[in-house]
């Protein structure tokens, strides 16, 4: 009868992330979710200027700057992606990556459409 020491695990432990890991992960997350509410909130005030008060130039102004704000945490949103999928041992999932990207690049394609028009 063998011992059930020499037995295999059937279910071994995951091993854990390091924190070099966690905090490049993390980072990189915290400035996606920065650019996604910087995002929506440089077109809620956009849009209540637009639509309410049009004379309301301070809002129109903090619209600007939270929109900049939005392109340069969507810039180290995209730069942070290739650091993110080095470091980790794990692949980030694909559904959480490709909404990273998208949350990204739309800051920077709405200021350069924006620049067209």
């Amino acid at each position: 009868m063998p011992n059930r020491r020499d037995a295999p695990r059937a279910n071994p432990q995951p091993k854990a992330d390091t924190r070099a890991e966690d905090a490049v992960t993390i980072g990189w997350m915290l400035c996606m979710i920065t650019t996604l509410v910087c995002e929506i909130g440089a077109a809620a005030t956009q849009l209540y200027v637009l639509w309410f008060d049009t004379t309301a130039k301070n809002l129109a102004i903090f619209s600007g700057l939270v929109q900049f704000a939005a392109v340069v945490f969507g810039l180290l949103t995209l730069i942070g992606y290739p650091l993110v999928r080095k470091v980790r041992r794990d692949p980030v999932p694909r559904s959480i990556a490709v909404f990273a990207l998208g949350v990204g690049l739309a800051p920077v394609a709405i200021v350069l459409l924006s620049a067209l028009v």
